[in-house]
Parts: structure tokens; sequence; C-alpha cells
């Protein structure tokens, strides 16, 4: 099961993930948030709500309630080649 072990704020709707297994990656979630028009995702188009984002357990979360699977984001990071072991990403 991976896990996020760091996630920072890289600019626009972009965020740095740092993987239990050495990988990381650019997660951009701005085609989440513009276009599924619902509660959650409209309050994070306001990049101030955006950028409110926290780990838990593992997990990328926002007071909001929005929790998303690392799995997941690690899965899309990884079809689209966006990973790359940690010690090269910085």
């Amino acid at each position: 099961m991976i896990k996020l072990l760091n996630a920072s704020y890289c600019g626009d709707y972009t965020i740095f993930c740092e993987f239990s297994d050495g990988m990381s990656g650019e997660y951009d979630l701005q085609h989440l948030l513009m276009s599924n028009e619902t509660p959650l995702t409209r309050v994070l188009r306001d990049l101030t709500e955006f950028k409110r984002f926290f780990l838990s357990s593992g997990a990328l979360c926002w007071p909001i309630g929005l929790e998303l699977d690392p799995d997941a984001i690690y899965m899309e990071l990884e079809s689209k080649g966006k990973l790359m072991p940690t010690r090269l990403a910085a």
C-alpha cells in the first residue's frame, strides 16, 4: 500500500507528492477541479482554500472533507510518466 510521506505546494493547482516507495512527482489537480462541478471542487478552485491541504494517514486531504487516495494519485502519475525517484526529483 502506497502512502504519501510529504506534499508541498508547487503553484496553481499542483502539489509535489513524495511516496513511501521513494518515488515522487508533481500532481496537477486542475483537471479534477475544473471538470467536476461539485460543492467540494468549487471550494478548492479558490487557491487559498486549495493550499490548505494536509496529509492524514498517508492520504492527501483538505479541511472541507475531501480526501484523495494515495494509490490513485500514484497510478495517475505513473500512467502519465510523471513519477521519478525522490532523490532525483529535487
